[in-house]
């Protein structure tokens, strides 16, 4: 009988083992994922960070000839950021103020509220459609919608094109790159080293390589 429990007892030691080691190893592939996913993360704000600068460079220092006259085309050191990655302008205010002012209160309902009711003006110049557009995405994209604020900087690329306007293109691919920066913080499963870039495309594009 005392050998059978000794058996026992060893098959069991060894039963919690193996499960012991089964969890560290699944508790190593874990970490190395969200190691890897920090990574491109840091790797990702490293890339905003260096939009950021392009975008304030291309609304303020570049070739005025080279823009097409009209809202956000201004260059003045007038201006500020809203929740970290919204520029506003002076040159916007008149259509975009209200709804800059709710976006940077943190009251969302409001602001969208504000931007629709901009965006159902019939004398809304492309231009500024183009700008509303990429406001509406930034505070769709500020509630943690992935999809929405990509569709409408889809939108404001196709006016942009059409207006043959670089300038302008190239801020609308400023906050199309941010939409893929959260499509990819936002995936569960492991994030690949080719999934970063859509970002880097975008990015290379603001600065015109």
């Amino acid at each position: 009988m005392s050998e059978n429990n000794n058996r026992e007892t060893l098959e069991a030691v060894k039963q919690l083992v193996a499960e012991r080691d089964t969890l560290r190893a699944k508790l190593n592939v874990a970490n190395t994922v969200i190691e890897e996913e920090q990574r491109i993360i840091n790797h990702q704000d490293s890339l905003l960070s260096e939009a950021h600068s392009r975008l304030s460079q291309l609304l303020f220092h570049g070739n005025p000839e080279a823009a097409t006259p009209g809202p956000g085309n201004h260059r003045t050191s007038n201006s500020e950021w809203i929740n970290v990655t919204w520029l506003s302008v002076p040159a916007n205010k008149a259509f975009l103020g209200p709804t800059e002012e709710a976006f940077r209160r943190g009251a969302r309902q409001e602001a969208l509220n504000s931007i629709s009711t901009v965006l159902a003006r019939k004398d809304l110049q492309p231009v500024e459609r183009v700008y509303a557009k990429l406001l509406l995405s930034e505070i769709l994209r500020s509630t943690g919608n992935l999809t929405a604020p990509l569709l409408h900087t889809d939108q404001a690329l196709e006016i942009a094109r059409g207006l043959n306007d670089y300038r302008l293109g190239s801020v609308v691919q400023f906050y199309r790159g941010l939409c893929f920066l959260n499509l990819n913080r936002n995936k569960s499963n492991y994030i690949g080293i080719s999934q970063r870039r859509p970002a880097e495309t975008y990015i290379q594009q603001i600065q015109g390589e």
